[in-house]
């Protein structure tokens, strides 16, 4: 009896030794065993990181906006998979909407309108974390996220709200070669025009409020809905692109907010939208100048009934080529559905040439191009929908013109083209003899063998898409040109009692494939949602899903803007 007494105790030591005295290496063998699911043996991982608006109108209640983290490490078990989110911080009355005595009492957390990210990660030098900063298109803020391990995510920072005085419409962000970041405001304090740019220092001071109204610019092809003739003063700085090597930094000019918010793009009926039409090019060593050049963008052939039909209305994406001997960049129209490429921004006579028509209000929108220069990626979110009221221009003019879908063209032969000796411009019209409007678009553009070659179409039609008249609106590449991500958002401001553009989504991020041999493009059939086993991340999730980490149970959300980062253990 005293032996096996003597045993026990022995046993209960040996236990209460190895729990004791050496929890640290089952505790690391436990959570490498759980980092495991997350984290592929090869030892690095692949994350998209998406910025979200809770869609407060499907549960009832307002819950923070957040950035998501899905794992996009391929061939991880989690692959597709929400892996984390990190609220926004709740800062009292820290909200454009409260400022403007709209929405009293409204908090830094909610109503934000989750907009664009920083694509490229801020390492801060005295810490060497990596962060990521958010822009708040209606609410004015700007939030910095610590995502240096994107599966735990310290307390996100506001780190701008009322610093700014003179604009508002927070949109794309930019780091300046002199160490300082850059930012386009859509439009003034009180979201009408002008809008302006705004210059940060790295801890997010503001160092000056540049403004890019300029008077004394070209005259507007048509005036705006308020008579004004002059573009100068019709500034709605939204694109945004620079280029070192060549001294310049470029913006274009998509809309006023207010008319945005008031109304909707899809009813013909309402033609009150101030859209830009204008590309501003700056001096990048001296922004506080203004812009030093403004290009008018021309119309084209097609004559719409609606105004914001037109060629050049909705300059809302612009980008620029890589390549040092190529000093050009693209610009496309959201509601002109049209596709803008000027082969010299240097020079003093710079002008944009139409290369490629999806037709009128087909939602062109946030594209990318390769670091080759080779093939430029164009989402189409298509806006108009069979059902739309009056008058009703829906795929008017070839099958498919307003499916939601992902162009892959190639612009090889243009962009390596002489500029004086290049033939690709607008296609052919048939229009009305008697009413002088179009009722026929024949083809993308003139057919020259410069022009852009379609090679491939990513569809992403479905129900939700078109009752919403929204579809893929943003893309963004990984690093090394393999794939891209896309979000079925824009903008919807139904949380705000706005109607808003009438172009939501339904509210999925894919993963597209891609070829850089040849442009062939195709979704990733192994980005699956988790619940529904669809292909793509669906962020229309019920109120009973728990997200986790800070979001919890918090039901759908609104995905905008995604980029990919990469962690290394």
């Amino acid at each position: 009896m005293r032996k096996y007494f003597i045993l026990c105790l022995f046993l209960i030591g040996f236990v209460w030794a190895i729990l004791t005295q050496i929890p640290l290496p089952l505790n690391k063998g436990f959570t490498q065993q759980i980092a495991s699911a997350t984290r592929p043996q090869n030892g690095g991982s692949k994350y998209l990181l998406v910025w979200s608006s809770d869609k407060g109108t499907d549960d009832g209640k307002q819950d923070p906006d957040f950035l998501a983290v899905v794992d996009a490490t391929k061939g991880s078990p989690t692959y597709g998979k929400v892996v984390n989110t990190a609220n926004v911080p709740e800062v009292p009355n820290a909200n454009l909407l409260t400022e403007l005595g709209l929405r009293p009492n409204t908090p830094s957390s909610i109503l934000n309108e989750a907009h664009h990210l920083t694509t490229e990660l801020y390492t801060d030098p005295a810490n060497n974390h990596k962060y990521v900063f958010a822009g708040g298109l209606i609410s004015a803020n700007v939030f910095k996220f610590d995502v240096t391990d994107p599966l735990n995510i310290p307390p996100a920072e506001l780190i701008v709200s009322s610093q700014v005085k003179k604009f508002a419409g927070t949109d794309h962000f930019h780091a300046l070669p002199n160490g300082n970041f850059v930012s386009t405001f859509m439009g003034s304090r009180g979201l009408t025009t002008p809008g302006g740019l705004v210059e940060f220092s790295p801890d997010w001071k503001v160092v000056k409020e540049h403004d890019s109204n300029k008077a004394g610019g070209p005259t507007r092809y048509v005036p705006s809905i308020n008579g004004e003739t002059d573009t100068g003063l019709l500034s709605h700085p939204h694109g945004l692109e620079i280029r070192p090597d060549l001294g310049i930094l470029v913006t274009s000019d998509f809309a006023n907010p207010f008319t945005l918010a008031s109304g909707l793009l899809y009813d013909p009926s309402k033609q009150n939208y101030d859209f830009g039409t204008t590309v501003r090019v700056w001096d990048l060593s001296n922004l506080a100048a203004g812009p030093k050049k403004i290009i008018q963008v021309p119309d084209g052939p097609r004559k719409e009934k609606n105004r914001f039909y037109e060629e050049p209305e909705g300059l809302m994406t612009l980008k620029l080529l890589h390549k040092p001997n190529h000093k050009g960049g693209f610009v496309s129209s959201v509601t002109g559905g049209t596709l803008y490429y000027s082969p010299d921004l240097t020079a003093d006579d710079a002008k944009f040439i139409e290369v490629y028509d999806g037709g009128p209000n087909t939602g062109a929108s946030f594209f990318d191009i390769t670091e080759d220069d080779r093939f430029l990626v164009l989402p189409f979110s298509g806006i108009l929908t069979p059902n739309d009221p009056g008058d009703n221009p829906y795929n008017r003019d070839y099958p498919g013109e307003h499916s939601r879908r992902i162009v892959v063209l190639d612009i090889e032969k243009l962009v390596n083209k002489d500029p004086s000796k290049i033939k690709c411009g607008a296609p052919l019209v048939i229009n009305n003899p008697i009413t002088g409007f179009t009722t026929k678009l024949l083809g993308h553009n003139n057919y020259a063998p410069d022009c852009p070659v379609e090679v491939s179409v990513v569809n992403v039609d479905s129900a939700e898409n078109f009752r919403t008249h929204g579809g893929t609106h943003y893309i963004e590449f990984d690093k090394d040109d393999s794939r891209y991500a896309a979000t079925n958002y824009f903008v919807d401001l139904d949380s705000f009692g706005l109607p808003g553009t009438g172009s939501g989504g339904d509210l999925k991020l894919y993963i597209a494939n891609f070829n850089k041999k040849d442009g062939a493009s195709s979704l990733d059939q192994e980005f699956k949602d988790e619940l529904t086993g669809e292909i793509g991340v669906n962020f229309n999730r019920p109120s009973t899903y728990k997200w986790p980490g800070d979001r919890g149970f918090a039901g759908t959300a609104k995905p905008h803007n995604a980029t990919f980062t990469e962690t290394s253990y």
